[in-house]
């Protein structure tokens, strides 16, 4: 799931290098965590794939 989560997020925000850097963030959405420190467990990851589907559908990409 971890690869799914960071192929999501580079998908949203448009590169890899990007993708990691906001997975390296506290986030207040997940309580002040950072997100790749969520995705060592399956709940975690899905709690990050959730939020980036969320963002997804309020925030269509257009390309």
């Amino acid at each position: 799931m971890q690869q799914q989560v960071v192929a999501r997020a580079t998908r949203v925000v448009g590169s890899c290098g990007k993708a990691f850097k906001w997975l390296q963030v506290e986030n207040p959405y997940f309580d002040g965590l950072v997100p790749i420190e969520l995705l060592d467990t399956d709940d975690g990851a899905a709690r990050v794939l959730a939020y980036i589907t969320q963002y997804e559908r309020d925030h269509p990409i257009r390309r």
